[in-house]
């Protein structure tokens, strides 16, 4: 659950945890770490004094904070009380962020990660094809009266408040979008998967498209979800890049991901935990020897 001081409707209680002053902000801070919170999350609504006690009773314990964040004030905030990530940023959804900002931001070091593409690039895609909704992963994957209910949740889609600024949004994201691409920071890759219209199945190949379009190579995008999320997360000697006594957890995708970032959903081999999946049509006899079809 993030710490905040806003309630917000909609949101399931466990999932949110309301402070009233930094010294009730750094008491949950540490009963989270103490119930086994491997990352601490802060949401809006904060003063700097709060941001402050959070950071200083992670810290104590070697947990990192990562801060949910909008407003130009709020990221300041965070930079001055040493929030080691920030997650969102506006989600390219914000007018332009001052350059003197976005340069601290950079200077410092301090992780970005957008989620730029739950509204502005799932909405047109699914205005422009509303068969994505119909999906057999997840009809296979939840139970059918929920399935029922999920589908049913999609008539008039758009005019869920979520998209209520849909356009205004799309306009910022031209150049918001490409911001802290262009300033060089250091960018890891999140998706908001579980918002409307943005599928797990699908989210993290959709998100990595969107950055492409708004700038990056497809090496830095698929570098930004493995790498850097993995050093993000302290996880780096184990998972992130592909060498000797890491985790061989790997897909084999039909296709050129370095020129064509929508061949990453053609997936045809699988390796996770030491086994082999495989969904080949005609797979050759070493393959069918070592692998179970997917």
């Amino acid at each position: 659950p993030w710490l905040t001081r806003v309630y917000l409707e909609g949101v399931p209680d466990e999932y949110q945890i309301l402070v009233s002053n930094p010294s009730d902000a750094r008491r949950k801070t540490l009963e989270l770490i103490d119930r086994g919170a491997q990352v601490i999350k802060t949401w809006v609504g904060l003063t700097k004094e709060d941001y402050q006690a959070i950071v200083d009773a992670a810290h104590s314990r070697n947990i990192k904070v990562h801060a949910h964040l909008y407003h130009p004030k709020a990221i300041q905030d965070a930079i001055d009380t040493g929030v080691d990530v920030f997650q969102h940023v506006g989600s390219a959804r914000n007018p332009l962020y001052p350059p003197e900002l976005v340069a601290q931001i950079t200077h410092r070091g301090i992780p970005i990660v957008q989620t730029i593409s739950h509204r502005i690039w799932v909405y047109p895609r699914t205005k422009s094809f509303p068969s994505r909704l119909d999906n057999a992963f997840l009809e296979q994957d939840i139970p059918s009266d929920i399935y029922r209910e999920l589908q049913e949740s999609f008539k008039q889609f758009h005019r869920l408040s979520y998209f209520s600024e849909i356009g205004l949004e799309t306009r910022n994201s031209k150049q918001s979008a490409r911001q802290f691409i262009d300033a060089n920071a250091v960018m890891g890759v999140g998706t908001d998967a579980a918002s409307p219209l943005n599928f797990h199945t699908e989210a993290i190949w959709i998100e990595l498209g969107a950055l492409v379009d708004s700038g990056m190579t497809p090496i830095q995008a698929i570098s930004a979800a493995t790498k850097t999320n993995a050093e993000i997360l302290d996880h780096f000697e184990t998972l992130g890049t592909i060498e000797p006594g890491k985790l061989a957890d790997l897909i084999v995708v039909d296709g050129n991901v370095l020129t064509q970032m929508g061949d990453i959903p053609r997936v045809e081999i699988v390796v996770k935990d030491g086994r082999l999946w495989h969904q080949l049509k005609q797979p050759d006899d070493n393959l069918q020897t070592i692998a179970q079809p997917l």
